[in-house]
Order: structure tokens, then C-alpha cells, then sequence
């Protein structure tokens, strides 16, 4: 991330942050996967960009800097910290989940 805003390159950098690895915890959580491994407590990345000079969005509140950025020619790099839900879960990780359930109940037991 530092080198992305030392270089001053116009982008607009999307952080999708779930504080957690996501597709681990819809694939394995359910299936007995140690939560502390595959979970862990919110990041602050746009803090961490902020430190380095760039400007930042984390709530919705901040959206006037988008707004702003965009209006100056968006200069530099801008971070998004967007956080999402991990309880909503994509389609295709779903029919993943299910499968592997099926195969689970397809195992003979001990």
C-alpha cells in the first residue's frame, strides 16, 4: 500500500473486508474449521492508508472525500475500507457448501 501512494498513481483501491478469510469460513466453518483460524478482528486499512497520506473512505459518512477525489481529477490513490457482511453469502459459495456437504454425508463412518 505505501508504495501505491509514494507513486501518486491515480487509483481508487477497494478493500472488500470481511475479518475473515470469507470463502474458509463458508466452506469450513460449518464443518468444524477452528473459527480463531479462519476469523480474526477488524483491520483498519484505511487507518493504515491515511498514515501514509492517502485519502480514505470507511463509512459512509466519509463519502464526500470520494466525491472530493473525483472532482480534483483523482489524483493519487484513494482507499476504500469497505466492509461487508459476512453472514450474506454468494450463490456459487453456497452450492460449494452444499456439495460439500453432500459428499460428507455420502462417507461411510468410523
Amino acid at each position: 500500500m505505501e508504495t501505491l501512494i509514494r507513486s501518486r498513481r491515480s487509483v481508487l483501491a477497494v478493500v472488500y473486508d470481511d475479518a475473515a478469510y470469507g470463502f474458509e469460513v463458508h466452506r469450513y466453518g460449518g464443518a468444524g474449521a477452528d473459527p480463531q483460524t479462519i476469523e480474526f478482528p477488524d483491520a483498519d486499512f484505511a487507518g493504515v492508508a491515511a498514515a501514509f497520506g492517502a485519502p480514505t473512505v470507511r463509512t459512509v459518512g466519509d463519502l464526500p472525500v470520494l466525491r472530493e477525489w473525483c472532482a480534483a481529477g483523482m489524483p493519487g490513490t484513494l482507499v476504500l475500507d469497505y466492509k461487508i457482511v459476512r453472514e450474506v453469502v454468494a450463490p456459487s459459495l453456497a452450492e460449494l457448501r452444499a456439495d460439500a456437504d453432500r459428499q460428507a454425508r455420502r462417507r461411510p463412518g468410523p
